[in-house]
């Protein structure tokens, strides 16, 4: 029991374990210092919970525009331009590219080291055996005593043969790529939201068409219905058929109009416990002025995302390569160590007593230099061939794949410009309707031709009206995917 309690009177354990926990809290307090102000430097604006107040515009006022929303005392009025800026700022999917920036940032951190040295900290506590001499049975005996260690390096690197150069440069590539897939999801966010808001007003103008054919429907039924001799029961018949099949598109329509309300509520962040509209009345043509293929093509080459993600991706496997090959290199450093053992009894029989040679009690310490590295030519020389034929691979399919983003902007822009002389020919198909529709119900009305032919033209003016603004819906997203093949969303 005596000597089990040895271990327990450690005044120069006491004096060393308080020694080393005051350097290690002091370091401990100055790199956090050092991170803190590092993150206080570079704060970044998404960490923040973005209130309502910041992400509605500040002239939205309650309307009455579609009716997909509810009451309207109750909406704010959104265009096309705030969804955009709201998406911008609130959808979660750019966020997170945002953080991949802020990631690759700090990978570049990790690959500069900034000429701050690097720590490495040891510290030991075990029971040893007060005998030297007969080290086993003296500890098994119990006859044991309780040394301390420390350890301490401090190393600095001098010269890496370029190899941390490479590194860096690496890491800013995945910068530059991180930041290219950010404007790659952002072009992506915003043509949805300019698909769902023109989704929203194709539907609000069906709808509205819908209605106004179904109220003209019934009437027609009931002054049939009224007529002194009894209406064709054939086509009266014809008539409530087209009816039901007027409500079954009508209810249709009020499905998606609704549906690309909540999609649109999620692409731009809006809280579900607020409502919204959007501002315009009906769905639109966008003014826009199509340019040669030429045009699109070089704008495509210089502006898109996917175009410069193929650059980078060349040049990062090159960089690869080059890296592989200076791993062969050495690295030079200069380093330092301080090393403090002590027992809490002295140890009998140790064989030496100097500080170098002592395994008990010393304290040591030593600065130099290192040359380091690792000649392991096979590994060395397949991983280098692999970097290589990884290198010419990519290179490789750059030109194919450059080949494909030039036919997918040749495919958007004929869709953009076939779209555009299917909307003529609708508009004019929809002005000949409304004229046979007038027509027919003119003669109906007058007791001239056949009565049936109203019908039909009514049937005919709905199928062209209804493709008229698919039409409107088309060329607005042929348009808008165009300009986003391009870079051009905002």
């Amino acid at each position: 029991m005596d000597n089990f309690l040895k271990v327990f009177r450690a005044k120069n354990s006491i004096f060393i374990l308080g020694n080393f926990f005051a350097v290690f809290f002091f370091s401990l307090l100055f790199f956090s210092s050092l991170v803190s102000a590092q993150e206080s430097k570079n704060a970044d604006p998404l960490s923040s919970d973005l209130n309502l107040s910041d992400s509605v515009p500040a002239d939205a006022n309650p309307s009455a525009s579609q009716n997909f929303f509810g009451p309207a005392e109750q909406n704010l009025v959104l265009d096309l331009g705030d969804c955009v800026r709201m998406a911008l700022r609130n959808n979660s999917e750019i966020k997170e590219s945002a953080l991949d920036i802020e990631l690759s940032q700090w990978r570049l951190k990790e690959a500069q080291p900034s000429g701050l040295p690097v720590i490495d900290y040891e510290y030991e506590a075990a029971p040893v055996p007060m005998d030297a001499s007969n080290a086993v049975d003296t500890f098994f005996k119990g006859d044991i005593t309780m040394i301390n260690r420390v350890k301490v390096g401090i190393g600095v690197p001098v010269f890496t043969f370029g190899k941390i150069k490479l590194a860096q440069s690496l890491a800013r590539m995945g910068i530059g790529a991180s930041q290219e897939k950010k404007t790659q999801k952002t072009n992506e966010i915003v043509l949805k939201v300019k698909q769902l808001y023109n989704g929203i007003l194709l539907a609000a103008d069906v709808r509205e068409m819908l209605e106004e054919a179904l109220k003209k429907i019934n009437e027609e039924i009931n002054k049939r219905e009224a007529e002194a001799g009894g209406a064709d029961p054939l086509e009266l018949a014809k008539i409530k058929l087209t009816r039901f099949e007027v409500l079954k598109h009508l209810g249709e329509t009020i499905r998606k109009g609704e549906l690309a309300v909540a999609g649109l509520r999620l692409q731009i962040g809006m809280d579900r416990n607020f409502s919204y509209q959007i501002k315009d009345q009906h769905l639109r043509p966008v003014d826009f002025q199509l340019k040669d293929l030429d045009f699109y093509l070089q704008e495509s080459k210089r502006y898109r995302p996917e175009s410069r993600l193929l650059d980078i991706a060349v040049k990062a496997k090159e960089t690869e390569y080059r890296l592989e090959k200076r791993k062969l290199l050495p690295n030079l450093g200069v380093g330092m160590f301080y090393e403090l053992g002590s027992t809490v009894d002295t140890v009998a029989n140790v064989g030496s007593t100097s500080d170098f040679n002592d395994p008990f009690n010393y304290t040591r310490a030593g600065v130099g230099i290192r040359i380091k590295g690792d000649l392991n030519f096979t590994e060395a020389r397949a991983k280098i061939k692999q970097k290589q034929l990884e290198y010419y691979k990519v290179s490789a399919l750059k030109d194919y794949a450059e080949d494909g983003l030039n036919l997918d902007m040749q495919d958007a822009y004929s869709n953009a410009k076939q779209s555009k002389i299917d909307l003529e020919n609708m508009e004019q198909a929809y002005r000949l309707a409304r004229q046979v529709v007038f027509l027919s119900k003119t003669n109906n009305d007058i007791g001239v031709g056949d009565k049936n032919a109203y019908g039909e033209a009514l049937q005919s003016y709905l199928l062209m009206k209804g493709r008229y603004f698919e039409a409107i819906f088309n060329y607005n997203n042929a348009v808008a995917t165009l300009m986003s093949k391009i870079g051009y969303q905002y």
